[in-house]
């Protein structure tokens, strides 16, 4: 084994960035991968990172359910935004499609009197 991080050629990235930007097929789970790339910070190459604002366009456009049209509108949101802003927003949307508090308010009793 070699010590050396694994390469990727640069030429190689061009035409799937294009193959997956014109593949409807599979939408979802170029949404779900492009949403976990963005939450988990991962290195997006240059080609599918100016490919995902189109993937997402097309998606929030011709999505199959309104679910995965707000969920590509939201990826074009937190592409838009920086990384901590993004984290932080897809943070909530999970917790919320999990039933989870999105926000802790405190309650506290509310007192009626004259001012002076």
């Amino acid at each position: 084994m070699s010590d050396t991080e694994p390469t990727v050629d640069a030429s190689a990235i061009v035409p799937v960035a294009r193959q997956i930007e014109r593949d409807a097929g599979h939408d979802r789970q170029t949404l779900q991968m492009l949403i976990r790339a963005v939450r988990n910070r991962w290195p997006i190459p240059d080609d599918i990172r100016s490919a995902a604002p189109l993937i997402a366009k097309r998606i929030a456009l011709t999505g199959k359910t309104d679910r995965e049209k707000l969920r590509a509108i939201e990826l074009l949101a937190a592409l838009d935004r920086d990384n901590i802003n993004a984290l932080a927003t897809l943070d909530k949307i999970e917790r919320l499609e999990g039933g989870e508090a999105t926000e802790r308010i405190e309650l506290a009793p509310v007192r009626i009197g004259v001012r002076d």
